[in-house]
């Protein structure tokens, strides 16, 4: 499926700005559906956090899509996941010799971001953007696995060795997914 780019002069819109309102070329908000206009024209959004997931819950229903997922994101997002849940495990349940420390805390908010960080590999749309993302995951799932071995975490750190065979599988099989003129 080929991908559409709008002019500069057309508004760029974006599963985003369907819930927040679109955004010219230049930047200014349009068609703003209740948010206000602060003194400094900053948008202050009614419900933030109402925005925020149903944009979350639009772009988990674009990913769905056959043609959105990719293998390697999915196995990602599984590792990341059974990280994030190893880190809860660890932070909350007593006699696990982590629980409540700042570390086990930092695992959770590492996982937390990867996640997101994997939603953005999977809505990048140009090569060096997915290639940038892949770069900075592959630090986060290296960094964690690494706090998780020093935690002695070891379901964290296998979280995270699936979150990298994700990432591995996504690098070799975008490229023939998309072919090469």
């Amino acid at each position: 499926m080929a991908t559409r780019y709008p002019r500069e002069s057309e508004p760029r819109e974006s599963l985003y700005n369907d819930a927040l309102g679109t955004v010219s070329a230049a930047g200014r908000v349009r068609n703003t559906r209740g948010a206000r206009h602060g003194s400094r024209g900053q948008r202050l959004a009614a419900n933030d956090v109402s925005v925020l997931s149903s944009w979350l819950f639009r772009e988990l229903k674009v990913m769905s899509k056959p043609s959105a997922a990719r293998p390697g994101v999915i196995v990602l997002f599984i590792g990341t996941i059974m990280s994030l849940v190893a880190a809860l495990y660890g932070y909350f349940a007593p006699l696990t010799g982590v629980n409540a420390t700042l570390g086990a805390l930092l695992t959770i908010v590492v996982s937390v971001v990867l996640i997101v960080f994997g939603l953005a590999l999977a809505r990048a749309g140009s090569r060096g953007a997915r290639v940038a993302w892949r770069c900075v995951i592959l630090v986060g799932l290296v960094g964690n696995a690494f706090a998780g071995a020093l935690l002695h975490e070891w379901w964290l750190c296998l979280g995270m060795l699936i979150g990298v065979v994700g990432l591995v599988i996504d690098c070799f099989g975008s490229a023939g997914a998309e072919g090469r003129v």
